[in-house]
């Protein structure tokens, strides 16, 4: 389970601190309810400690029976919070209580996983190829990020290199791929679901953090060089 994004501006980061323009009625705009940058650091201090719940349930599961499609789902799951602790604090954040909300639901999915009664529905060499190429993929795509990943929505720069010529989220696109593979090689209804809800949680994001990184000329010109967000033909 998050944009394109390299470099910081001393203007830029300025104007996120000045004060809110008023509004065309004359009003000043409202002041966010939390500080941005608290909440991105609480946000990551849950994400750690909810990421441990689950690499203990999943160490329980893998010494019942070793599953290589668990274990790279827990693989994939610790690189990305990996990456969010080590981010940079974004300049430019979208955060009222709707962006929280889909920001830590789609956090937090893991916790919902299912690690018992999963049934393979193809050979798992398949399902873990899918899994491994879209983990690689995911690292390609993060490499390019560099430091530039966070929780909230949020403008960290503007990448247009690597992955990001293809679709301006690959980030998500290789979320999609670790979800299809984890799920061809230890299907249940359950999963399928939450899966399913992440998804649209992970579209809601993406929508919202376009809102913020539109504001920027450069990512603006972005998007008519790279149409598609996720998948190609798609989304």
């Amino acid at each position: 389970m998050l944009r394109a994004m390299t470099g910081e501006e001393a203007n830029r980061e300025a104007s996120a601190e000045a004060p809110s323009p008023p509004t065309p009625d004359g009003n000043a705009t409202k002041k966010p309810l939390f500080d941005p940058r608290f909440v991105e650091i609480v946000g990551r201090i849950l994400v750690v400690a909810f990421l441990m719940i689950f690499v203990l349930r999943m160490a329980h599961e893998l010494r019942v029976e070793w599953k290589w499609v668990l274990f790279l789902s827990l693989v994939a799951e610790i690189i990305t919070v990996t990456l969010v602790v080590i981010a940079k604090l974004p300049k430019q954040v979208n955060r009222g209580l709707y962006e929280l909300f889909i920001t830590f639901g789609a956090s937090f999915y893991f916790l919902l996983i299912q690690l018992k009664r999963g049934e393979p529905l193809v050979a798992e060499g398949v399902a873990i190829s899918i899994q491994v190429a879209a983990t690689l993929f995911q690292l390609y795509a993060k490499f390019h990020l560099g430091r530039s990943f966070g929780l909230l929505p949020a403008n960290r720069g503007v990448v247009t290199s690597g992955p990001y010529r293809l679709v301006r989220h690959p980030i998500y696109t290789s979320y999609l791929g670790i979800q299809i593979g984890f799920l061809l090689g230890y299907f249940s209804w359950h999963n399928f679901i939450v899966y399913l809800a992440l998804d649209l949680l992970l579209v809601l994001r993406i929508l919202a953090e376009e809102k913020v990184l539109t504001q920027d000329p450069e990512y603006l010109a972005f998007t008519k060089t790279t149409r598609w967000r996720v998948v190609p033909f798609l989304f």
